[in-house]
């Protein structure tokens, strides 16, 4: 068994007087699970076709964390046990933990012929 810590802040800074009308925002994380299993693999998009994520042992996932490190934006498919789909853009990260229902599919596809890096850590609550 491993925890899964997620923790420090994020915040707003004005860059020239109170434009926004709120002159600092920081707010801090501190999230934790315990899991009983985790699966963590880099996917290089070489084709324009979907290329589903290696769950491993991890079924569902309740922590996702996804980071292009080379390349363009990717859309990531995301299935969820209640046999909800949902296609979102990942450009940069994208982090999500779901206490309740877990992520039973995951499929990465690249913006059309341009070669993406994509890093995903997946994480079972035990």
């Amino acid at each position: 068994m491993d925890a899964f810590t997620l923790s420090g802040s994020y915040g707003t800074t004005p860059l020239a007087g109170e434009t926004s009308g709120i002159p600092f925002l920081a707010t801090p994380l501190a999230e934790t699970l315990n899991l009983s299993a985790k699966q963590f693999g880099e996917y290089s998009l070489n084709s324009d076709a979907a290329q589903a994520v290696a769950f491993g042992g991890v079924s569902p996932a309740n922590v996702i964390i996804m980071k292009v490190t080379s390349g363009p934006a990717v859309k990531a498919r995301i299935t969820w046990g209640s046999n909800v789909t949902q296609a979102i853009e990942v450009d940069g990260s994208y982090i999500q933990i779901d206490k309740t229902t877990g992520i039973t599919a995951l499929d990465l596809t690249r913006t059309p012929g341009q070669i993406s890096v994509v890093e995903v850590f997946l994480g079972q609550a035990a």
